[in-house]
């Protein structure tokens, strides 16, 4: 996608080139307090400053501004709950046995091995002295979010309806079912049907706002986890945006554009109340997708919006979520903390497995010992942030469900997802649309060698472990 010179002049053009290292910002505060957001299904190219144009998140992109942009930040799966559980573990997800989505369905779950001596995201740094809340998506039913912080609220593990029902419950939400017949669960429609609805948006991001103004004391750091389940299905969205978004399409692009257009209003509140606060400075402020956005989905597609169709923009990248091309696992991450960042672009491969460590250790927490729990596969970013490190942060990133997957080595990436191996050239072919395979045949063999030995040592797939030690009915004998 190409971007309008006006377009990245706005929002980019008092940024640092990459051959301009940002020099480190004075230090004002050792322990800064931290705000992690996480968006659900929304594209690289849906921002404002990741290039999107469709779709105004003023919010977001003044976030930007003031941020290090991360152009090659990946998550460790294209799809919800393996994601999570890579960025709040700090370990490749695999290793745990979790692959994907149904490694973390209950009658799984007896088969993920996350130490009881690992500590997630929250723990470590509630541990460290931070107060500490997690609200909206978690997606780690392994680890009860409530014992993790001080606060939870809000929470879901797949997704949740937008409104509530006439008793007052979000299905989905805090333990409320999500109805098993897809026809009674209206996958689209403006709303609320009852005036003093709250959407569900506005309430997570109300609801941290409440924890931010609650924080009174400077001498005691805090630790935000929003998961906005935004822009995920179903597509619900707010009637006060519908004339700005109604008529665009095709398909249900017109909900997802106000579903965005809310989260991005919801980020702004929060933004506004540390600046309120005069807690600005001293927050690292981190925001990320938790995978590209979402194709076609199963249930309740209307029958005239076209069946190819990716709600959401990649931007210049193909494939979208469930894929392992850059549009399923290639995600925007700004990172923000005026005390210690100078604003900035960084292009090296990062991951989201990296938060762990770079929060950890702006937090001044320790991280867990390998002799007694998990060793991380991420790496404290700060030095690299800050120009000290000029090298890449990865020699590799890896990803894998079962036989498919990517492994990236600099420009590099073998993509399996087909039926054979695919290598492309991100550098000059950010689009995965040249197969380099047969013409640099020593590289795509020597790749991937490289993913196997990677994976040699994953546990399997908590389901298919789980499905085999199930007893064997008579019917399944015949």
């Amino acid at each position: 996608m190409k971007v309008p010179a006006t377009v990245l002049a706005g929002l980019l053009g008092l940024l640092p080139t990459p051959a301009q290292p940002a020099e480190p910002a004075p230090v004002r505060s050792a322990r800064p307090n931290i705000v992690l957001i996480v968006a659900d299904d929304l594209g690289y190219g849906d921002l404002g400053s990741y290039g999107g144009t469709t779709i105004p998140t003023p919010h977001l992109d003044r976030l930007a501004a003031g941020s290090i942009r991360c152009t090659d930040a990946y998550v460790t799966a294209p799809v919800c709950a393996p994601s999570r559980v890579g960025l709040l573990t700090g370990v490749y997800q695999q290793r745990l046995g979790v692959h994907w989505n149904q490694d973390v369905f209950p009658a799984a779950l007896d088969h993920v091995k996350l130490p009881e001596s690992h500590p997630t995201l929250p723990e470590m740094l509630r541990t460290a002295g931070y107060t500490t809340s997690v609200l909206g998506k978690w997606n780690l039913p392994m680890r009860e979010a409530g014992h993790t912080s001080d606060e939870a609220a809000l929470l879901m593990n797949f997704g949740g309806d937008y409104f509530p029902e006439a008793d007052g419950i979000y299905r989905g939400v805090d333990g409320g079912p999500i109805s098993k017949d897809p026809v009674a669960r209206q996958q689209r429609f403006w709303g609320p049907h009852r005036a003093d609805d709250e959407y569900l948006t506005d309430r997570i991001g109300r609801r941290a706002v409440d924890f931010l103004a609650r924080q009174q004391d400077t001498t005691r750091p805090f630790f935000l986890y929003v998961g906005f389940n935004a822009p995920h299905s179903p597509f619900q969205a707010k009637k006060s945006h519908q004339a700005r978004f109604g008529d665009l399409g095709p398909g249900p692009l017109n909900y997802y554009a106000a579903m965005v257009f809310s989260l991005d209003e919801n980020i702004g509140r929060i933004l506004d109340q540390l600046r309120e606060q005069g807690r600005w400075e001293d927050t690292l402020i981190v925001f990320l997708s938790d995978n590209g956005p979402s194709p076609r989905l199963r249930d309740n597609w209307d029958p005239s919006w076209p069946d190819n169709l990716i709600i959401g923009s990649a931007g210049p990248f193909s494939g979208c979520k469930g894929g392992f091309r850059e549009g399923g696992i290639r995600v925007p991450l700004l990172l923000q903390w005026p005390a210690r960042f100078r604003p900035g672009e960084y292009h090296q491969p990062v991951s989201a497995l990296d938060l762990y460590s770079t929060l950890s250790a702006a937090a001044g927490a320790t991280v867990p010992d390998p002799a007694s729990a998990l060793s991380l596969d991420g790496v404290d970013l700060q030095p690299f942030l800050r120009g000290e490190n000029t090298g890449a942060p990865h020699a590799q990133l890896y990803w894998r469900n079962g036989d498919h997957g990517a492994v990236r080595e600099g420009d590099w990436k073998l993509l399996l997802e087909g039926p054979k191996p695919a290598l492309f050239h991100l550098g000059r072919d950010p689009g995965e649309q040249d197969d380099l395979a047969s013409t640099e045949p020593a590289t795509a063999r020597r790749l991937h060698q490289t993913w196997l030995d990677w994976g040699a040592s994953h546990l399997p797939s908590a389901a298919t472990t789980a499905a085999a030690a199930r007893p064997k009915t008579a019917s399944s004998l015949r």
